[in-house]
């Protein structure tokens, strides 16, 4: 199955509650040029889709991992902000709270 990248952007951006208008107005493009994109009718190179996903708040990463849920999203988007050595602690207290044996 091919991965529609114009779909997901609008999917993604839905999710994050943002109008076309206002992630074209921070990407300081036109909302035209962002509806082509969003229906596959021009593309992007990863270098756009990268700063795109950084006006959304999200990591290309996260962009391409569509199994998520919006609530792991707003997880991976608090611990992106963590320090390494925060992220280590959180996992192990993460281990302990699993539920397989």
């Amino acid at each position: 199955m091919k991965f529609n990248v114009g779909k997901r952007i609008k999917d993604i951006r839905l999710e994050h509650g943002l109008k076309a208008v206002d992630l074209a107005d921070t990407l300081k493009v036109s909302k035209g040029y962002l509806s082509k994109v969003e229906s596959n009718k021009t593309g992007v190179s990863l270098e756009t889709l990268e700063t795109i996903c950084e006006a959304i708040g999200i990591t290309l990463a996260q962009f391409f991992q569509t199994d998520l849920k919006p609530v792991d999203m707003s997880v991976l988007e608090a611990i992106s902000g963590l320090s390494e050595e925060k992220k280590k602690q959180l996992a192990l207290f993460i281990n302990g709270l699993s539920d397989k044996p």
